[in-house]
């Protein structure tokens, strides 16, 4: 994909993240799938989306909201798997997201992390593989 943001000047790639998780707290609540649209300051773009098993039943509330089930990411891959490769993936880009303020990423880099959380350091963001 190619977006021609003219009225826009990016001097890094912009990370415009999605998360579908088992809830709303950031403290306890698990991804279950994620989609980065990473655009480029030439307007080039690219994607990365995952579904990811989340070690923890997926609250019907949740379901009802995104209608990802228990049985849906049983295949999927737990988020340490992925982690090393969707931190390359944003370590250049500045990051931006999807939903309501605060809930997509409220923390980058959470000050302490959680089993299958995001952390970070000065030189870009990580994930704890």
């Amino acid at each position: 994909m190619h977006f021609p943001f003219s009225h826009l000047t990016l001097a890094r790639p912009l990370a415009v993240l999605d998360l579908e998780t088992t809830g709303v707290d950031p403290a306890r609540d698990r991804i279950v799938e994620f989609a980065v649209l990473k655009i480029a300051p030439d307007g080039r773009s690219q994607l990365c989306h995952q579904r990811v098993r989340p070690g923890v039943p997926i609250p019907p509330a949740a379901t009802a909201v995104h209608g990802i089930t228990d049985a849906a990411v049983a295949a999927a891959p737990p988020f340490r798997a992925i982690a090393r490769s969707l931190a390359a993936f944003l370590v250049d880009a500045d990051l931006a997201g999807f939903g309501s303020p605060g809930s997509t990423c409220p923390s980058w880099p959470p000050s302490s992390p959680g089993p299958g959380s995001r952390s970070g350091s000065a030189g870009g963001p990580s994930l704890t593989p």
